[in-house]
């Protein structure tokens, strides 16, 4: 089966679009873990067969993990001071776009890898996440209900 990265990667390409952002492995994201989510066996294998992975535009950032054949999926903006160039003075710009950006965030499980690449790309994009018409299944528990 493929990876999540790789079907994602796939999406994008068979759109004729680019990637949203920078994409990259993080092996396991670790507030995707929500139960159920395998034994330790199954989750430590995830770093390897089937990597959590981010995508990271100008502003914003998308984390996503394959757990129990779902895509769970983690986005918010970027925070202020998170990469070195926030405070070498680099990218000043892209610094004050960060810091004028909403807390919003979402946690939640999207039905298909499409429906990851288009909430992806118009996340990142610049869309308000209470626009962007995709499906979101949000987790069981309280701590997540917004």
């Amino acid at each position: 089966m493929m990876r999540l990265i790789d079907r994602f990667r796939a999406e994008v390409s068979r759109r004729g679009l680019s990637m949203p952002g920078e994409l990259k492995e993080c092996g396991i994201f670790c507030d995707l873990l929500w139960s159920p989510c395998g034994d330790g066996e199954y989750v430590t294998s995830r770093a390897t067969e089937d990597p959590a992975f981010t995508v990271t535009g100008y502003t914003r950032w998308v984390a996503l993990a394959c757990m129990l054949d779902e895509i769970r999926f983690y986005a918010a903006c970027l925070s202020p001071g998170s990469a070195s160039w926030c405070w070498t003075g680099e990218q000043p710009n892209r610094v004050a776009a960060i810091e004028a950006e909403s807390e919003d965030s979402e946690l939640a499980v999207f039905e298909s890898v499409a429906d990851a690449v288009t909430f992806s790309v118009n996340y990142l994009g610049g869309a308000a996440l209470r626009d962007i018409d995709v499906v979101r299944i949000k987790p069981p528990f309280a701590r997540y209900k917004r």
